[in-house]
């Protein structure tokens, strides 16, 4: 049952600005939630929303709730979403007029905001199909309905996308002539990994088996993506190998495993390719030999799946899924029939979308951030909806498509954005866990060779070569606990994992603030870089070094922590005033410690919070310690900020030449 605001909505309402105006107030709607069954769902989006609950540090308003429409096309025909948006004035004081009605044309002067989210979709074939565009979310990942979505994801990926190599009809459900020219795009069989799972024929009349090639073998073959958490977890070991071979039954494979080879085999493939089944566990030779492949192994699968919201192999890909309040239909009085508002289910699935708190099991390991990057196609099931992922974008079973700013391929090019997406790809690798510190060159590893055979630049430490200047300023994040809100303290990695000049020398998320600097002057120029690597040029190192000449100076002056941020500090010298980012505040102690100022990047930006068009010179600088081995020698322990102003003056300062370690 719908209440009269609901039954009054029109998609020309809808459609314009600032909306249809609903109810009067968020009381309002949680008193018509009660018998709405439309206004529940919407008092559900909103009271959930963090926007919302920090309503109440705004005091004295008056509010009003619209309803506008999310249209994904240009020409404003069709329809995917519903934002509750808020506009609030100041309460009328005596004798003033209130806010009574806000016509079309109105311009917003209160303080607007979207609160929350509900989704639309339509049935298919019926008369709203060509406005609301986005089919219901599958009751059941393991339905028909939702192999057809991923059916028709194949295909569209592989007829529409430029981006997108063309695949082989056998590996197609839907036929029809390609409409693009992808002659050298087609998909063709690469060299099978040495073990696989053959998961069988399609009709599932065969029991899975690994297979062992001796030989190098061509074929099509889908991995598996999964958390291995603290169970204990089916594994080819040297004891295990032989009857693996021979077969293992359907019913012995844990959840993930079990939906991982349907997925398999509904797609026309046989090879599944498991890391716990595929290497031998117990054998360190095998294991070395085979994780070197895992790059290749993910980079160059038909497809790859992500048991994402599984926090370990008995959560399964097919996870049972709920709805808070079920569905209801709105049929707009001019409307050409009804659909349907349902909960909108946030889309985790892209790193650059989600923040930590909502996170998926699977991107918070810092493995498994590859494993998602590599592959050209992955197939994301996460705890309420899939998401396909290809070169082209993201598309959500709920519909809509996202970009991929993390996406790899091989339009990344050398250019300040090529250079950007890598740091956005550390900024999100390094917010996630490792069980092991010593993994945190070896984890990214693929995805840095990937990108090697692009750009052909000097990989050093986790920083390409080429943009080192800039990439060197990188900073530490505050961390922040989830269930407390404090800051957390990170430290420096107990093991020698990288020199302190790179990022990989401190646990904890790191951010680049140098992100999209282009116009920016270099002071300070790369004489020699030297890493020395245990194994591949890729992974772990055992040393390195970097010599940098540019202008130098000792920080004199009154050192103030911030309380707030534990990693910020602020120095009041004779001349500027100096913003400090300490890599591991707690270290030292920063007001007795000689610490060195060696200015690297110089560029004009906007006075912070003047308000007016004046450009300041701010430089950014590496703060460095001497280490006191060898004379000359220094460490990295933070990045800092001078800002000279509206003058643009800088006093000189000596030119030196340091190595860094």
């Amino acid at each position: 049952m719908l209440c009269r605001l609901c039954t009054r909505i029109t998609l020309k309402a809808l459609r314009g600005l600032p909306g249809y105006p609903h109810a009067a107030s968020f009381e309002v709607l949680e008193a018509s939630a009660e018998t709405c069954s439309l206004c529940a769902l919407l008092w559900d989006a909103a009271s959930r929303s963090f926007l919302y609950k920090r309503r109440s540090a705004r005091k004295n308003r008056e509010e009003q709730v619209y309803l506008q429409a999310e249209e994904p096309s240009d020409d404003g025909t069709m329809l995917r979403m519903i934002e509750i948006v808020t506009q609030d004035q100041p309460k009328a004081e005596d004798g003033d007029d209130p806010l009574l009605e806000v016509m079309p044309g109105y311009d917003f002067s209160g303080y607007v905001e979207q609160i929350g989210t509900v989704a639309l979709y339509s049935v298919v074939r019926s008369p709203t199909e060509s406005i609301v565009t986005t089919q219901r979310v599958a009751p059941d990942a393991a339905s028909e309905a939702a192999f057809e979505t991923v059916h028709r994801w194949i295909y569209e990926c592989s007829s529409t996308h430029m981006a997108c190599p063309t695949l082989p009809a056998a590996c197609l459900k839907y036929q029809s002539p390609v409409e693009k020219d992808s002659k050298d795009q087609e998909e063709r069989p690469r060299t099978l990994p040495s073990r696989v799972l053959d998961v069988g024929p399609s009709d599932g009349s065969q029991e899975p088996y690994l297979r062992v090639y001796a030989q190098p073998t061509t074929g099509f073959w889908v991995a598996l993506s999964h958390c291995w958490g603290t169970i204990p977890l089916l594994r080819t070991t040297t004891q295990t190998i032989n009857s693996h071979i021979q077969g293992i039954p359907m019913a012995k494979l844990p959840p993930s495993f079990r939906d991982a080879v349907a997925i398999t085999r509904i797609l026309g493939i046989r090879s599944l390719w498991i890391d716990s089944l595929c290497i031998v566990q117990d054998n360190l030779e095998d294991w070395k030999i085979e994780s070197a492949q895992m790059s290749r192994v993910y980079g160059r699968s038909f497809l790859t799946i992500l048991a994402a919201g599984a926090s370990n192999s008995l959560g399964g890909c097919f996870i049972p899924r709920s709805w808070r309040l079920p569905a209801t239909e709105l049929q707009p009085s001019d409307s050409p029939g009804p659909f349907y508002v349902t909960e909108y289910i946030i889309d985790n699935s892209e790193p650059s979308l989600r923040n930590k708190a909502n996170r998926e099991p699977i991107d918070r390991r810092g493995w498994c951030l590859q494993e998602s990057l590599l592959p050209k196609r992955t197939l994301y099931y996460g705890k309420r909806m899939m998401t396909w992922r290809c070169q082209t974008g993201s598309y959500s079973e709920q519909g809509g498509r996202q970009d991929r700013p993390l996406a790899i391929h091989h339009e990344t090019d050398r250019s300040l954005f090529g250079y950007s997406r890598w740091e956005f790809i550390v900024q999100e690798y390094t917010s996630r866990s490792l069980t092991q510190e010593t993994d945190k060159l070896i984890a990214l590893a693929g995805i840095a060779e990937e990108l090697f055979q692009i750009w052909n630049d000097a990989y050093v430490a986790g920083l390409w070569r080429g943009d080192l200047i800039r990439q060197l300023l990188w900073q530490r994040e505050g961390d922040v606990d989830s269930e407390t809100g404090l800051e957390v303290n990170v430290s420096r990695s107990k093991n020698y994992i990288a020199p302190s000049w790179s990022w990989a020398a401190i646990n904890g998320s790191i951010l680049f603030r140098a992100h999209w600097f282009k116009d920016y002057d270099a002071l300070s120029e790369v004489v020699d870089v030297e890493v020395i690597p245990v194994n591949t040029p890729f992974g772990q190192i055992s040393r390195g070094s970097l010599t940098l000449k540019g202008p130098m100076e000792r920080v004199v002056g009154d050192w103030h922590l911030n309380d707030k941020h534990l990693y910020m500090a602020y120095v009041t010298t004779s001349t500027t005033n100096l913003t400090c980012f300490l890599d591991i505040p707690g270290e030292r102690e920063w007001s007795s410690t000689e610490v060195w100022c060696l200015r690297m990047i110089s560029k004009l930006c906007e006075s912070d919070w003047t308000g007016d068009e004046a450009l300041s010179l701010r430089v950014y600088c590496l703060l460095l310690v001497e280490t006191g081995v060898v004379e000359g020698e220094f460490m990295r322990v933070g990045v800092a900020k001078l800002d000279f102003g509206e003058t643009r003056e800088t006093r000189e300062t000596e030119v030196r030449t340091v190595t860094i370690i």
